[in-house]
């Protein structure tokens, strides 16, 4: 059986992974963990005194006080301005009557290039008519003209005799009842003398209204600039008023806008005074 007794195995000597040897479990325990003092939030509570730590250094920083926040400015709300809405309503037609005077001084002075003058002319036998015209070095005759009724009917005699001319032109009677034209006559530039002979009329004098014209307007050297601009800048108003309405509420100013926005209804009552001072200063009037 001695070999029987060699081919057993021997128990072996290791141990398994959960075994615990009571030597090794039956010792003395480790030490607790020191604490460490980091330091304290309230600056007058004073630090212990104690060994130096051996690891693990720094200082919590203290909170020196409240901080302070600033809100931004909300603006309180404002109720209706008074003074902006009133000068939206009237801004408008106080430019529209500036615009209008200024307009009227200009063609006030515009009218100083034209002369006017009436001159009777009589007939020795109720039918042939001659006269003179007599315009200045620096003049063109604009137009002659006559209206009038008879006790046959109603005509009118017009001379094309204005501007530069040169060679003689003709005299026209238009008959109002019959509708027709006919030439009665000539103008001579070279003596400016008009002659014609009336056409189944009879009359024993005749008023002409004369025009004339000066050179430099004639020819288009002497425009009036500033009526030009102002009427030019008639023709921008409507768009200026938007951009006017448009422009104060982006910028903030409602009150501004509203007024500006209630002068286009207003216009209803005040347009038509307008347009009445606007006629006065076209025909002289003021």
């Amino acid at each position: 059986m001695a070999e029987g007794d060699d081919g057993e195995a021997s128990p072996s000597n290791e141990k398994p992974f959960f075994a615990i040897d009571e030597d090794k479990s039956t010792g003395a325990s480790s030490p607790p963990p020191t604490s460490l003092f980091m330091g304290s939030l309230d600056p007058s509570v004073s630090t212990p005194p104690s060994s130096p730590p051996t690891q693990l250094t720094g200082d919590v920083s203290v909170l020196s006080g409240a901080q302070t926040f600033t809100l931004p400015h909300v603006a309180p709300k404002q109720g209706m301005q008074w003074g902006q809405y009133f000068l939206g309503l009237f801004l408008p037609y106080g430019i529209v009557i500036v615009m209008i005077f200024v307009l009227g001084f200009s063609e006030s002075d515009w009218d100083d290039n034209w002369r006017y003058e009436t001159i009777s002319v009589t007939s020795e036998d109720n039918s042939t008519f001659e006269f003179s015209l007599e315009p200045r070095e620096d003049e063109y005759i604009d137009f002659i003209y006559y209206y009038g009724d008879t006790l046959d009917a109603s005509i009118d005699i017009s001379i094309n005799a204005w501007g530069e001319v040169t060679s003689r032109t003709d005299v026209y009677q238009y008959n109002y009842s019959s509708g027709e034209e006919t030439v009665i006559g000539y103008y001579d530039p070279t003596n400016r003398t008009v002659f014609f002979q009336l056409d189944d009329v009879t009359m024993e004098w005749m008023n002409f209204e004369i025009s004339y014209v000066d050179q430099d307007v004639y020819h288009g050297e002497d425009s009036n600039l500033l009526a030009e601009g102002i009427e030019g800048m008639f023709c921008t108003l409507p768009f200026i008023y938007v951009g006017a309405i448009i422009a104060s509420f982006v910028k903030g100013k409602k009150s501004l806008g509203y007024g500006l926005l209630t002068a286009l209804p207003l216009s209803i009552v005040l347009g038509p005074a307008l347009f009445f001072i606007f006629l006065l200063i076209a025909f002289g009037g003021l």
